[in-house]
């Protein structure tokens, strides 16, 4: 896998969140990247590390990647709602 593909897809699933910060502004949080499709396991399967895991010890890496799956999820809605408030 080229590492751009890589890349959008973490971005994509919401194992890698982009968003910029600028303190100047009136909403100084801005989130970059859409809600997560897909499952972060689909993406994690795809690089050796992770399969290794999975092959070895499945219900630890289960276990892993479902809360993985469940942070990422919580961290692109606290950032959504910190993105929508206004600043103080």
């Amino acid at each position: 896998m080229v590492r751009l593909e890589i890349q959008k897809e973490a971005v994509k699933c919401g194992y890698w969140p982009i968003y910029t910060f600028d303190p100047r502004k009136a909403q100084p949080l801005e989130i970059a990247n859409k809600a997560p499709e897909g499952s972060i396991k689909d993406f994690v399967l795809k690089q050796n590390r992770f399969a290794v895991l999975n092959r070895a010890k499945p219900a630890h890496f289960e276990e892993l990647i479902g809360e993985a799956q469940k942070h990422a999820e919580e961290r692109f809605e606290f950032y959504s709602a910190l993105a929508q408030s206004k600043k103080g």
